[in-house]
């Protein structure tokens, strides 16, 4: 989803909470006073959010890269040791 589409969203259901939408942490919905004095996000603020939250994913895959190299080298050259559902 573009950081355009973000802001039109929120723009139109300004319940959502910002933060939740984009990283999926938090309460799903803005508190009632946050929502009486709501104004549109700002797109900024969106991109920034957007961005910390691909850095976080790249991350995670870095980690999963290296445990899948690890779990592989492990087994590198040894067929017989691989689990029957990864050998078929």
């Amino acid at each position: 989803m573009s950081e355009e589409n973000i802001a039109r969203f929120l723009a139109c259901y300004p319940e959502i909470d910002a933060n939740w939408l984009i990283t999926g942490e938090g309460s799903m919905y803005r508190t009632n006073d946050a929502v009486k004095g709501a104004s549109p996000p700002d797109r900024d603020d969106i991109i920034q959010l957007l961005h910390a939250k691909i850095e976080d994913q790249q991350k995670i895959i870095e980690l999963l890269e290296d445990k899948v190299e690890l779990l592989q080298g492990g087994r590198a050259g040894d067929g017989d040791n691989m689990p029957a559902a990864a050998a078929g």
